[in-house]
């Protein structure tokens, strides 16, 4: 049955649920607050140079090439090879040699910490192993039973009971990465090298199975852009509506209508691709109850977010093809972060308390500590596609993970731009002085983001770009098992997809759920699914003043089972 599916948000996740939509004949019509479509996969233009806003490369996992394929899209790609670096020490990850070159770049930098090191990397084999099961074979989301019989036959089939085995492990694995390595070594550098460009307490298996998922990275020919407009251009033609700058702001959730501004988007189904705080600020009208999970949406901390600039260089292609591969975690010094002499909140703090002439000093000083210990992952376009860039130069885009509220509190003080510019600085001289040597002179231009330009641009909370923190609780499904549950909200026909709905989470996790949401939604009958009538009953029940536990044989639903006008 043809149905009227409202999406909200552009990024991967909406992009992928909506072309699914779209090919089943739906009415679908997708809303996106910024300018631009992909959310954190795209690239942008600027003076004939072309840089990437979000992912650096693309993730397959048995995710991105199937449902492109099962889509009938063609995009050229060609391999993201991911260099790692400490100093002067540069390597390529490699799992086919059971990444020896990265035990080697770490023994040759912390040589009193060979056992620990050796102890780590028989994990690491061991977690990439468990990585190969859940990512090495083609989602069965993206199969079809007829035109892949044999394959569900052959491969899926005996691969069920191997991932059911493997999840199970998986889950033994949560500790937060910091902690899980402390039961090998001390040494605050060597933890700080394997960890600090992963978010705060992201889960031990997460972090040492990264290595595998190198491996497995791709770049799109024309920058990863050309997925994003791929998709767009499957979802124009088949019928699907793509309209920007259009923010949902009110969800009329009772009259099933979605509003931006005074315009109204009526709707049989609709799906959230983006920040369930802004989904739940907008909901209005309901007899749902929802304050519970409200409530704990709202108490979550989104996840790390990013300082980056975005620089082009009158250098070629070959300066950096000379030095890595093109995408590198690059680390300058051996002492990381954890040897600043105090954290954002302490340094927030003490700056708080010091005359606002010495404020300036202060935070330059702890700014270029930081830019000296932290770990920074690095791009250039042009070494993969030498389209990207004019010939002769080159895009260069570095990222390092950054303190939301530190930038917030910064902004708030009036010291964002001084911020901007001395973190700026920093990073091109301690870059100048190691990896990039020579390439400050050459630098003609470069701007910034920082946390604050995500969440205005995406309405992320806390600027995050990988969902929710993994300090705390977890507002949303984190067990994978259950992942096919993640899409689910209080409301009957409001679904939610993407980074946000399911953690840990990342590009291929953006995929999958919203290819689950679209199969749920292109499947409802009737007026009510049967998943959502345990929140009807709850909310009933609570407006009647009875317990859960108590049974209504004659439970009467004239309001709530009417049908869109």
């Amino acid at each position: 049955m043809k149905k009227k599916i409202v999406v909200v948000g552009a990024g991967i996740s909406g992009l992928t649920a909506t072309a699914y939509l779209a090919k089943e004949g739906h009415e679908v019509t997708l809303l996106e607050k910024s300018e631009s479509l992909g959310g954190l996969v795209g690239s942008f233009e600027r003076d004939g140079f072309i840089f990437d806003n979000g992912i650096r490369g693309v993730e397959n996992s048995g995710t991105l090439f199937p449902m492109l394929r099962q889509l009938g899209i063609k995009i050229d790609v060609v391999p993201n090879i991911v260099d790692m670096g400490i100093k002067d020490d540069i390597i390529s990850i490699n799992p086919e040699h059971n990444y020896g070159s990265y035990k080697e770049l770490l023994l040759s930098t912390y040589p009193d910490e060979k056992d620990a090191i050796e102890h780590i990397f028989d994990d690491i084999k061991r977690i990439s192993k468990y990585m190969e099961v859940l990512y090495d074979i083609d989602n069965p989301l993206f199969l079809d039973p007829k035109k892949d019989s044999k394959y569900l036959m052959k491969e899926i089939l005996p691969w069920m009971f191997k991932y059911t085995f493997t999840i199970g492990k998986i889950e033994k694995l949560k500790t937060p990465i910091k902690v899980y390595l402390q039961k090998f070594t001390q040494n605050n550098d060597l933890i700080d090298a394997i960890s600090q460009h992963f978010f705060t307490d992201t889960p031990a298996f997460f972090a040492l199975s990264y290595l595998k998922m190198h491996s497995d990275y791709y770049y799109p020919v024309g920058g990863t852009r050309s997925i994003v407009h791929a998709l767009r251009d499957f979802i124009t033609q088949h019928g699907g509506i793509i309209q920007l700058e259009s923010e949902v702001t009110r969800i009329d959730e009772s009259n099933q209508i979605a509003y931006h501004k005074d315009i109204a988007y009526p709707y049989d189904a609709l799906l959230w691709c983006g920040d369930l705080n802004s989904m739940y600020r907008s909901i209005d009208n309901t007899k749902i109850d929802y304050k519970v999970t409200f409530d704990k949406i709202a108490k979550a901390k989104g996840n790390d977010s990013l300082y980056q600039m975005f620089l082009t260089v009158d250098l070629p292609k070959e300066y950096f093809k000379d030095k890595f591969s093109g995408h590198i975690f690059y680390m300058p010094k051996e002492k990381g972060l954890s040897t600043l002499d105090v954290n954002e909140k302490d340094l927030m703090d003490e700056l708080s308390k010091i005359e606002p002439d010495k404020k300036k000093e202060r935070l330059a000083l702890w700014l270029i500590a930081f830019a000296k210990k932290t770990t920074y992952e690095i791009s250039v376009p042009v070494v993969r596609d030498e389209t990207l860039a004019p010939k002769g130069r080159a895009a260069v885009i570095i990222s390092t993970l950054f303190n939301y509220d530190l930038a917030k509190w910064l902004l708030d003080e009036g010291l964002y731009n001084f911020y901007k510019k001395t973190l700026s600085d920093a990073i091109i001289n301690i870059l100048d002085d190691t990896l990039l040597k020579g390439w400050k002179e050459k630098i003609v231009s470069y701007f910034e983001a920082t946390p604050i330009t995500i969440e205005s641009r995406l309405n992320n909370t806390g600027g995050a770009i990988t969902g929710w923190s993994f300090s705390g609780e977890i507002p949303v499904e984190h067990r994978l098992w259950k992942i096919a549950g993640s899409v689910k909200t209080p409301f009957p026909r409001i679904f939610q997809s993407s980074q946000w709905s399911f953690s840990p989470s990342g590009f291929p996790t953006s995929i999958v759920t919203a290819k689950i949401a679209a199969n749920k939604i292109h499947r409802l009958k009737g007026w009510f699914p049967r998943i959502s009538l345990f929140y009807i009953k709850k909310s009933l029940l609570k407006e009647k003043g009875l317990s859960n536990s108590t049974y209504l044989p004659n439970l009467n639903l004239p309001s709530l089972s009417h049908k869109p006008q």
